[in-house]
This record gives structure tokens, C-alpha cells and sequence, in this order.
């Protein structure tokens, strides 16, 4: 698992290198958010692609380490970013408009739970009797 781990970085950061040196410039639709394992990692992808930007262990979840990393990042892959999703934290929102200079864009990912209990044919309780829309 390893080598396997260490041979998949080794081949990002050549491509990295690679697409960097050849000038490419990527537009990111980005979605940011935090994870909590055995400590906290900010996640940040590319929605077109389902590339993960960055992956990194945090002490804190404010805009300064937010933006920090992601500039970071952005410079070293050579990309800007044309909107950011995410659920509503303030930080992120001002990693968008402020830091990034894009569009905010809300996440709805925790909605889909009700959104498909909304098209049920019994009601919830259990008294099975079907939905009148």
C-alpha cells in the first residue's frame, strides 16, 4: 500500500510538472470541505474532473488557512478557479469572493436525503398509506 501510495504521488507530481512547464492554465469548478478522521483535512476538488486540488491536515478551518493552502496549491498547479461549492460556512464563502475572486455557489448534497424521501409512495410513520400530490 505504500509503494503504491508513494508511486501514485510520484506520478501526480510529474504530470504536475509536466502540464506546468507546457503552460497549461485549468479553470477549476472547485467544491471545498472539511473531513474529520482521526484529525481534520481540508478537501479540495476539481467537480469536473473529481480530482482531489488538495488534501491536507488542518488545525483550524478559518479563511487565512484556507486561502494559504489553496493559493498555494493554485500556483504550483498554475490554475484559477471560475466557482467554489460548498455548504454555507463563512470562510468559505470569503475563500470564494474574497480570496479567490469567484462565484459562491451553495452545496445541496445534504438535501438529497429529503428530496428523495419527498417522492416516497408510503408516508413516513409507517401507517402506509400513499402520498396525495
Amino acid at each position: 500500500m505504500q509503494a503504491l501510495e508513494a508511486a501514485l504521488l510520484e506520478t501526480a507530481a510529474a504530470w504536475e510538472k509536466d502540464g506546468a512547464m507546457r503552460g497549461e492554465v485549468r479553470e477549476i469548478i472547485g467544491a471545498v470541505d472539511e473531513t474529520f478522521l482521526e484529525r481534520m483535512i481540508l478537501v479540495f476538488m476539481d467537480l469536473a474532473t473529481g480530482s482531489l486540488v488538495l488534501e491536507a491536515v488542518a488545525d483550524d478551518r478559518t479563511y487565512v488557512t484556507w486561502q494559504a493552502l489553496v493559493d498555494e496549491r493554485l500556483k504550483v498547479l498554475g490554475a484559477g478557479v471560475l466557482y467554489l461549492v460548498s455548504d454555507r460556512a463563512k470562510a468559505l464563502i470569503q475563500l470564494a469572493e474574497q480570496g479567490l475572486e469567484c462565484l459562491s455557489m451553495p452545496d445541496f448534497f445534504h438535501v438529497i436525503p429529503e428530496r428523495i424521501k419527498s417522492y416516497s409512495l408510503v408516508q413516513p410513520g409507517g401507517n402506509n398509506i400513499p402520498f396525495r400530490h
